[in-house]
């Protein structure tokens, strides 16, 4: 009976609540094309292998359509299975792109991520739900 307390206890200190991080960049219009091969040939594939390997627990990437000033929004979201893996994240996803990439991202012509892209916000919280 002990043992079954025990590990009921150290069951309950053990889980940790599933991590979900959301990234939102701004994409010059021009340059639409660009962003989108870089993200379906980068980022998607990166996901996909970690998802593979259970590093992460999902992810998705939503577009907008260009705002009247011809920038779009891209939102970017990762959801982590544990906060421990969210911990690991910059080591796991390091290990996948050495494997998928090791010569760096793939870029669908000259114009370079920086020249496109512009981080807007960064946020990480504990997914309290989620349906599908």
């Amino acid at each position: 009976m002990k043992t079954i307390i025990i590990a009921l206890l150290l069951a309950g200190k053990v889980a940790t609540a599933q991590v979900t991080t959301v990234d939102v960049v701004k994409v010059k219009g021009e340059y639409e094309k660009e962003a989108v091969y870089f993200y379906d040939n980068n980022w998607k594939v990166f996901r996909e292998k970690a998802l593979e390997r259970k590093y992460i627990s999902g992810f998705e990437l939503v577009k907008s359509k260009p705002d009247t000033t011809g920038v779009l929004t891209i939102v970017l979201i990762t959801r982590y299975p544990s906060e421990g893996l969210y911990a690991e994240a910059e080591k796991n996803f390091g290990v996948v792109m050495k494997e998928v990439a090791p010569n760096g991202p793939r870029m669908m012509n000259s114009v370079q991520r920086k020249e496109f892209i512009i981080s807007m916000a960064s946020y990480a919280g504990d997914s309290r739900w989620q349906k599908p």
